[in-house]
């Protein structure tokens, strides 16, 4: 009895960390799909492990790759909802910025630059010290590119220079 129960906590402890472990690869292997463009195969993969039991960090780490390969896919407005849901979650700050910055790719793309622009100053509003700063800049100012303020586009760009000079 005392062998039986010691064979199976063994086992036990041997099985479930490999799980977590092969879960992580799984996380790996979607980012290594979207580093190599591979954005159909992204979404299978995303919606697959979509479907498995994840914690709520690697549930929303995947989310945020399934609207990845969407914007990449052309499918703005599914990539738009996928990044909202990850935005409402209220993410680590890192991932929190990046879903941030695809709501914004996903209406700018659709054509919605206004709103873009609108999502772009609200980041900056609420996060003014992110890292992404040079590139939030940048997707204000090519929305008013597109809305013809070109005095406001010029000061965004001139900002980026000034204050980003390597980027």
């Amino acid at each position: 009895m005392k062998r039986s129960f010691i064979s199976l906590l063994v086992t036990c402890v041997l099985i479930f960390p490999g799980a977590g472990l092969a879960l992580e690869n799984k996380v790996m292997d979607l980012e290594v799909l979207i580093m190599q463009e591979d954005y159909k195969k992204a979404n299978s993969m995303a919606k697959d492990l979509l479907k498995t039991r994840l914690s709520n960090t690697d549930a929303l780490q995947v989310e945020y790759y399934l609207g990845l390969s969407c914007l990449r896919l052309g499918d703005y407005a599914k990539a738009y909802d996928v990044f909202r849901k990850v935005v409402g979650e209220r993410p680590a700050t890192e991932l929190y910025e990046k879903a941030f910055i695809g709501m914004i790719d996903a209406l700018y793309m659709q054509g919605y630059y206004e709103n873009a622009l609108k999502e772009a100053m609200s980041l900056m509003a609420r996060h003014p010290r992110s890292e992404m700063m040079g590139l939030i800049y940048l997707k204000a100012a090519r929305s008013n590119l597109k809305l013809a303020r070109w005095t406001k586009a010029k000061e965004l760009l001139q900002k980026i220079l000034k204050e980003y000079p390597e980027s």
